[in-house]
This record gives structure tokens, sequence and C-alpha cells, in this order.
């Protein structure tokens, strides 16, 4: 059998990568779930995780290149994490509520989806090891990583109990993080969230034959659809829930 010498999607580097980091997280759930552990502390450590990740991207980018390039500022779709994760964790109840659907649909989608198409980072070698001077690809797939973590074990601790409609609050969320990006791309003169570019978004081909418009009008189907299937299975618990509004409960 012939190897290939680069990384590709598929391959060898991608589904070792994404079984190591699937198998992590659900050891890491069982084990969370099964001892009980308080979810605050859970969440909170995770908040502060993806926090420290993002700060050692900053300074290994930095001292690698001399200088932070703008698309690595924290403007792509899974940056939002950042922002939405603490929040969760730290943020008072109100905040909490407002950023819980989009920490959870949004984050588990937009992890998902770099781990079956990891095309912008996966790096150039062929294989994890041995390290050959990159270390991002590393960063990205644990990043992703406690991003997927994240929003299983909201709803696995049944910490955050969704409801179907809970996808009208993450895509308004989302909504507004795209035109933060938009506005960011013609500021800094980027591609945050292939907005500018379509180079590396399986959904190219769609501005490369009918142009830029129905480009967006595709992404805009595509992210409603995946965040429909993503809280599809929380359908029912709003019909069986007649009783009343449901409220979240975030005490330990």
């Amino acid at each position: 059998m012939i190897l290939s010498l680069r990384p590709e999607v598929f391959g060898q580097k991608h589904l070792a990568g994404v079984l190591f980091v699937f198998m992590l997280i659900g050891f890491a759930l069982y084990l969370l779930i099964r001892y009980r552990t308080r979810p605050m502390t859970v969440l909170k450590v995770s908040s502060i995780l993806i926090i420290a990740l993002e700060v050692a991207k900053y300074l290994y980018v930095g001292r690698e290149r001399g200088h932070l390039p703008v698309h690595q500022f924290p403007f792509q779709l899974c940056s939002y994490s950042l922002y939405a994760m603490p929040l969760v964790a730290f943020g008072r109840k109100r905040w909490r509520e407002a950023v819980l659907p989009f920490a959870f649909g949004v984050g588990m989608v937009a992890a998902l989806l770099v781990f079956a198409y990891p095309i912008t980072v996966l790096g150039n070698a062929p294989f994890w090891f041995p390290i050959e001077g990159d270390w991002l690809p590393f960063h990205s797939f644990i990043y992703h990583g406690v991003m997927l973590f994240f929003s299983l074990y909201l709803v696995l601790s049944k910490w955050y109990k969704p409801v179907y409609f809970d996808i009208v609050k993450a895509f308004t969320l989302l909504f507004i993080a795209v035109a933060v990006s938009g506005v960011m791309n013609v500021v800094l003169d980027t591609n945050y969230m292939f907005l500018q570019n379509p180079t590396g978004n399986p959904l190219a081909v769609i501005w490369n034959q009918h142009g830029r418009l129905w480009y967006f009008l595709s992404m805009v189907v595509v992210a409603f659809l995946l965040l429909g299937i993503v809280f599809l299975p929380f359908a029912k618990v709003q019909v069986i829930q007649t009783d009343g509004q449901q409220t979240l409960d975030y005490t330990d």
C-alpha cells in the first residue's frame, strides 16, 4: 500500500486524530458523570482550559512568526466558544440562559464540522508523530475536542435541558456572530468564517458556479439544518412538558 506523504481528509492522520479525541471525550464523560462531579466545576475548568489553549496558540504563533496574523484573531466560528463557554460557566443566570443554546448547539456543530472536514487544520506533516515543528494541528484537535466535550456534558449531566425551539436562540446569536465576523473581515481585510473567500469550505462549489449570494444562502440553510438535527432529540421533551414554562436549574 502506498501511503500519502501529506495529510488528507479521511486519511490516517485525520481518522487517528478523531478517534483519539473521541475516546478521550468518552472516557472523561464516563468518569465525570459516573462519579457525579459537580457540574459547575467541570464547566468552569473546561472554560478555563479552552482560554488557556487559545493563549498558548497566540504565544506559539507569535514566537514562530514574530507576530500574530490577523486570521488568528478570535473571530472564526469556533472562536465564539471562547466567549460563550465562560458566560455559561461564570455568568449570571440571565446571561447563561441567553447563551446556553448557542454554546451547546453551535459549539457542537462547529466542533463536529472540523472533525468531519479538517482540511484547514491538519497541518503539513503526514502523521501525528514524530512532530515536525508544527504544533497547531494538535492544538486544533484538542481545542475542538474541548468544545464538543462541553456541549455533550451540558446535556449528559442534565445541567442543561434543551427544548427544540432553543434553536431560535442559537441561530439568533449565530447570526450576530456572523455579522461581527463580517465587519471584522472588512476592518482587517481577512476571511473569518469563509465569508470573503470560500477556499477550504465544502460549499465553495456553490460560490464558483452560482455566485456569492447563493453561497451565503446555502450556508444559512446548512447551518439551520445542522442546528435542527442537534436540537431534534429534544423535540419530544417540549411536547411532553405541558405544565407551565420550562425553567433552568443551575444549582449543583
